[in-house]
């Protein structure tokens, strides 16, 4: 637009300008030509105007004015500000660029960092896996060591507590039917008496003993080893080895041996049962019993002794 305008402006002065100087030049070439004396020739032509031509060639003075001026200056200005403007552009873009390209080795460089801190991720995860790996081998490998130790401690206080449990029961107070014999004669009369003789065959004492005994005469040997609730009691102390007897008595006020239950005796109908119980404390202060059941039956009438039917103790 800007160029424009000044091509028309100068076609415009060159028009006035050009018109101005041929309009000179004739009023001058009319005014100052001067008068010349006939030619000796007069037929000899003047010479053309060479104005124009290659020799003399047309020169156009442009004079600017005012507006031109005034235009040309804001042109300069405009020029000025636009080539300012787009220096200023330029050097913006350029900077944007750097920034662009620092920008992009800023991203590059983060994520070649990123990609580091993956695999380092990736690492770690591998490495705390293996770790898991190898701690739950090392809490199988211990857990089998502790159910090992467990074992071997568990055999030891098996072994400590059936040494203490041999230790006790052999030196542990045992008692025994050393004899058990008719007292006197063979005789069935309201009076009939045993002798019963005990040992202590332990290695220890029995200690605070209540010997409890009872005599009684039926057809089958009694269901219960215990002895009837009406007995005689005997109290005894027995260090190792001694002995302690007792000699209990026929309950004469429970039964009567008559001629009719001295002949069921005789002919092996009923017998005379002796049934006993004795506890007491061992060394270790544990409590003990000691029962038995003894029969007298026609059999040992020759011999006097009684028969041992059962014997239990704990």
């Amino acid at each position: 637009m800007l160029r424009t305008r000044t091509v028309f402006a100068g076609l415009i002065a060159f028009l006035v300008i050009g018109n101005t100087g041929a309009e000179s030049k004739r009023h001058t070439r009319h005014t100052q030509q001067p008068i010349q004396a006939p030619s000796a020739n007069p037929t000899q032509p003047p010479e053309p105007d060479q104005r124009g031509t290659d020799q003399i060639p047309l020169t156009v003075k442009e004079v600017p004015s005012e507006d031109a001026k005034e235009r040309a200056e804001k042109e300069e200005r405009e020029r000025t500000e636009k080539a300012g403007i787009d220096k200023k552009l330029a050097d913006e873009t350029e900077r944007l660029a750097d920034e662009t390209q620092a920008l992009s080795r800023y991203t590059g460089g983060l994520a070649i960092f990123t990609l580091f801190l993956f695999f380092a991720a990736t690492g770690q995860i591998a490495l705390f896996w293996i770790q898991l790996r190898l701690i739950r081998e090392s809490l199988t490998d211990a857990k089998v060591a502790a159910n090992a130790a467990k074992q071997s401690a568990d055999v030891a206080r098996d072994a400590l507590v059936l040494s203490g449990e041999t230790a006790k029961r052999q030196l542990r107070a045992y008692l025994s039917i050393e004899l058990a014999i008719r007292d006197g004669e063979h005789q069935l009369v309201r009076e009939f008496k045993a002798k019963i003789t005990f040992k202590n065959c332990g290695q220890t004492p029995a200690y605070e003993g209540i010997m409890r005994i009872s005599i009684d005469a039926c057809a089958v040997s009694p269901a219960s080893i215990e002895p009837a609730s009406k007995r005689t009691t005997f109290m005894f102390e027995m260090p190792p080895g001694n002995i302690f007897t007792a000699t209990p008595e026929i309950d004469s006020n429970k039964f009567g041996l008559y001629d009719e239950t001295i002949s069921s005796f005789n002919d092996g109908k009923i017998a005379i049962y002796i049934l006993g119980k004795a506890d007491f404390k061992d060394a270790f202060g544990e409590d003990r019993w000691f029962k038995f059941r003894l029969r007298y039956d026609k059999g040992c009438v020759a011999t006097g002794h009684l028969n041992v039917e059962e014997i239990k103790s704990n």
